[in-house]
Formats: C-alpha cells, sequence, structure tokens
C-alpha cells in the first residue's frame, strides 16, 4: 500500500490529537498529505416550534458547529505544521461515518479513533472504525482510546481465517509488515479439514513477498474469538493488529459480525480493519 493522502478524522474528542499525532508520524514516512476532516452534522429540528422558531435554532446550532470547527481546524494546523508535514482541511456536513466513507474513497488510509465513554455517544461514533470500513472500500486504522501508541510497528499480529476481508486486510498491510521484525499470523479454531493449513498457505505467500511469518494455532475454549485475539496480541506484545471488517447493510443500518463488535469495543493496540 502507498500512502499519498492520509484521512483523519478530526473532532473535539479527547484523543483527536493523538490520532493527528500518528497521521502525521506516517505521512511524515512516506511523504504523504495528511487531511483533517471534521463532520458537522444536520441540525435536528422538532416539529413542535413555533413559527420561527427553527430559524433560531438552525442558526444557533450552526454558530455552534462554526465554532467547534473553528477550533479543530486551528489545533490540527497547528500540529501538522509543528510536525512538518504536508497538509489540508476539509468540512463536510452530514453524518460523520458517512462523510468519512465519502473522503476515504480518495485517501489512501483513514485514521479515526476508538470511542470513548468519557465522550458523547454522537449517532455514528460508538462504531465509527468498523462501519467506516465497512463503507469504504479503504483500510482504516482505528486508534484505542486509552494508552499511548506510535506508528513504529516493529510486532504485526494478523487475525487470519482465509476469508476475503482478512485477505483484503493483509494485503493493505504488506508495507507495514516488510518494515516489521515480528509478523504472526493467529487463526482461532481453524479448518485444516482436507491436509490445508490456513496459517502455513498465508504464511507461504507472504514469504513471496520477503516477509517471514509465524504461524500460531488458538482454540478459544471457554473465551470469544475476540478475547482469544486480544489474549494472543499480549502474549505475543503486538503492537498492530490486522484483520478483516465483518458485517452486512440492512436497509441504512449497519450490522457487524460479533468479532469485529467487540474488538472495537475492548481493543488494547491499534487495528488496521479492512472490508
Amino acid at each position: 500500500m502507498t500512502l499519498r493522502n492520509i484521512l483523519v478524522h478530526v473532532a473535539e474528542d479527547s484523543r483527536c490529537l493523538d490520532r493527528v499525532t500518528i497521521a502525521c508520524d506516517l505521512a511524515a514516512k512516506n511523504d504523504s498529505m495528511v487531511t483533517g476532516l471534521f463532520a458537522r452534522p444536520y441540525p435536528i429540528i422538532v416539529p413542535a416550534m413555533p413559527p420561527g422558531g427553527a430559524v433560531t435554532v438552525v442558526e444557533d446550532l450552526d454558530a455552534v458547529y462554526d465554532a467547534s470547527a473553528a477550533r479543530t481546524k486551528k489545533a490540527f494546523e497547528e500540529l501538522t505544521s509543528a510536525k512538518g508535514v504536508r497538509a489540508q482541511w476539509h468540512s463536510d456536513q452530514g453524518e460523520t461515518e458517512e462523510c468519512l466513507a465519502f473522503h476515504a474513497r480518495y485517501s489512501d488510509l483513514v485514521i479515526v479513533g476508538q470511542w470513548s465513554p468519557d465522550d458523547p455517544a454522537e449517532a455514528g461514533t460508538v462504531d465509527l472504525g468498523g462501519a467506516v470500513a465497512l463503507a469504504a472500500g479503504r483500510p482504516v486504522l482505528i486508534v484505542p482510546y486509552a494508552g499511548t501508541f506510535t506508528t513504529d510497528w516493529k510486532r504485526i499480529m494478523v487475525a487470519w481465517d482465509s476469508s476475503r476481508a482478512a485477505t483484503r486486510a493483509v494485503h493493505d498491510a504488506l508495507a507495514f509488515m516488510k518494515a516489521a521484525d515480528q509478523v504472526d499470523i493467529v487463526c482461532v479454531d481453524a479448518d485444516q479439514s482436507e491436509g490445508r493449513d490456513p496459517g502455513a498457505d498465508i504464511g507461504a505467500h507472504l514469504a513471496q513477498h520477503g516477509i517471514t511469518a509465524k504461524a500460531h494455532h488458538m482454540t478459544r475454549g471457554s473465551l470469544t474469538t475476540a478475547e482469544t485475539l486480544n489474549a494472543a496480541a499480549a502474549d505475543l506484545d503486538s503492537q498492530l493488529l490486522v484483520m478483516g471488517a465483518y458485517g452486512h447493510t440492512r436497509l441504512t443500518e449497519i450490522v457487524f459480525g460479533g468479532v469485529s463488535r467487540n474488538l472495537l469495543q475492548h481493543m488494547p493496540l491499534p487495528i488496521l480493519m479492512s472490508h
């Protein structure tokens, strides 16, 4: 994956500048442009308002959004300037996940944050990373709200199940894996019927790209798949988890698979997720 334009979600949440810092660090390594995107929600109008009241509310909300955008833009421009990277700013109106998914199609990587209980549960933010991954067709880097992280990923773990989504994620992460010292492929309750070993298969493929990977077969036992993957990441001292995003759409509602949702809710390390 060649990084030329990195899209990062900017908002007034508690970890915004951490995301921008990670975007800047990746941009400095790859001579990339950092694009900050601020999503302005549509004003919600109560139908029972008296005549003229709706206009006042919309104007008041616009003023609030304008002030928030101005503060966020200032912080974004100050940080990207201090980091010495090329940067541009976009502001769009709509649901956060829809705005990010649209602009992601003109980017090489999207960076979003894990939703924090300390931040408001606005529409589209709780499952933001997975929703964008499902809708955008681009890899999404999701940064945990707790902890301090860098982009010096020397130990990378791949959650592998031979699916289309996992295949996409692995190939989106090839450049990162080539720069790593250790790549671990973790297969949970893998199907090895007909003499096939999914960990060995993807390991052989990665070897063709000059990547030496070690396969690990794990059984869930009483744990969930997400808990098993998190335990493996801790045991292997992994710094980045690469995995496919699983889910489907029903009308306008995005429904996630249990593994994706559980990992996004309890992620101890950054996740590179693709669909």
